[in-house]
């Protein structure tokens, strides 16, 4: 496995918990991450079950995964599955598109999200207001972003 941040991880959390909510795995009113553990094994978000586990790395690795499950339990109590997905539905109705939104810092990408906006500049902003880090995140370096319209890709 790749080492990965706390942030890359978080971010990675939380966009297989939206891909779960958007496959039905995951109900859009969780909101705590124990109750994730009535629907998936939610130690496996963000890669946590692929790390190292022997020697100094175990401690290592339980103090990175309490992190990891605190950053996403405080993400969900904020209700941000259930905005996501209202959001997701009220765009859906009116036609709007679906985009694939990847933050970038410094070239680097901290993020990835795909949510549904009318256009590019609304689908930026929704992806930076689901990022983690979003007060610290223009401090970092230079923000940009990759943006594909889905609704132009083929489907299988």
């Amino acid at each position: 496995m790749t080492k990965q941040t706390l942030t890359e991880a978080i971010e990675r959390g939380k966009q297989e918990i939206v891909e779960d909510m958007h496959s039905g795995r995951v109900p859009a009113d969780v909101v705590t991450f124990r109750e994730l553990h009535d629907y998936v094994d939610a130690n496996e978000y963000a890669g946590l079950t692929e790390m190292d586990l022997e020697g100094d790395a175990l401690a290592h690795t339980v103090e990175f995964g309490n992190a990891l499950q605190d950053a996403i339990d405080e993400w969900l109590r904020l209700g941000w599955l259930a905005r996501i997905a209202r959001m997701d539905a009220q765009d859906r109705e009116t036609g709007a598109r679906a985009w694939r939104v990847t933050v970038l810092v410094d070239g680097e990408a901290v993020g990835t999200y795909e949510p549904w906006a009318d256009d590019e500049w609304q689908a930026r902003t929704r992806a930076i207001r689901q990022h983690t880090d979003t007060h610290q995140l223009f401090g970092r370096g230079i923000v940009d972003y990759d943006v594909v319209d889905l609704s132009d890709e083929p489907t299988d």
